[in-house]
């Protein structure tokens, strides 16, 4: 049974290094572009909780801002929707 047991151990190991390695981000760039650059999430430790702001929303809210009477006559929902399409 103990011969099991380091196998399983084993196993373990290997699967937790190997999830740590996907998991890097490849991505320097906020807009998801594969860069050879490290990212600050990977650079730093205490940028590794944090989620990137996706640019394109941020500049359509600003847009919303900007232009408060005619937010409504657009849909945010449906234009990610048909992005996801």
């Amino acid at each position: 049974m103990e011969v099991k047991e380091v196998e399983y151990t084993d196993y373990i190991r290997e699967v937790e290094k190997l999830s740590k390695e996907s998991t890097k981000h490849k991505k320097d760039h906020p807009e998801q572009v594969p860069t050879e650059n490290e990212s600050l999430h990977d650079q730093f430790e205490s940028e590794q909780n944090v989620d990137s702001i996706p640019l394109e929303d941020l500049k359509q809210d600003l847009q919303d801002e900007k232009k408060k009477h005619e937010t409504k006559s657009h849909s945010d929902s449906e234009e990610r929707f048909k992005k996801n399409k």
